[in-house]
């Protein structure tokens, strides 16, 4: 399903949400192709655990993470970083 579109350097990219069991994973894609390297999820007792504790909303939060990512351009930076220790 996906929760949210938004541009970045003219491309369009969208954030995708999927319950595998106990298990919630976000993606973001573009042109229907994962964005980056990463996807983010998060087990089913963490989101209680992270509300009941910090009063946070688990999904929400690695929704906002997974667009910032691709804003900032953390994955294009780890792998320019990588590929320079080389």
């Amino acid at each position: 399903m996906v929760v949210d579109i938004f541009n970045v350097d003219d491309k369009t990219y969208e954030i995708h949400f999927e319950k595998i069991g106990f298990e919630y994973k976000i993606q973001v894609k573009s042109q229907n192709k994962p964005a980056n390297g990463y996807y983010y999820t998060v087990q089913l007792d963490q989101i209680y655990d992270l509300e009941e504790v910090a009063g946070k909303d688990a999904i929400k939060e690695l929704i906002k993470i997974a667009k910032n990512d691709v804003i900032e351009h953390t994955y294009e930076k780890l792998i320019k970083a990588l590929q320079q220790s080389k």
